[in-house]
């Protein structure tokens, strides 16, 4: 049986260290962790990204980029060390001053 694609969204700061500001309960089942340890930063989502997307990653991540909403691809390691390939689609807004990015 064939398993459906799971989702989760969060969102960030585009500050000093990406703090995650809310994410879903659907993040655990995706990459094997809570919620409560990506918001606590016990666990970097910056640290669970491929070293070679790195340069994918830098470009997302980046708060004055010129795309202000797209998709790109990016491996993630779950917490048991798989590899796990995402399609992520991003939104950047501003909102108090600050860059927030959207994730999906």
């Amino acid at each position: 049986m064939k398993s459906l694609p799971l989702e989760a969204g969060l969102r960030l700061a585009l500050t000093d260290g990406l703090p995650i500001l809310s994410i879903d309960d659907a993040i655990e089942p995706l990459l094997g962790y809570a919620p409560s340890e990506f918001l606590s930063a016990s666990v970097r989502l910056t640290d669970r990204i491929h070293p070679h997307d790195a340069e994918v990653a830098s470009a997302l991540f980046a708060p004055h980029a010129p795309e202000p909403t797209g998709r790109v691809h990016l491996r993630l390691r779950h917490a048991d060390g798989r590899i796990r390939c995402c399609r992520i689609h991003f939104e950047r807004i501003t909102e108090s001053n600050r860059t927030l990015l959207h994730l999906r």
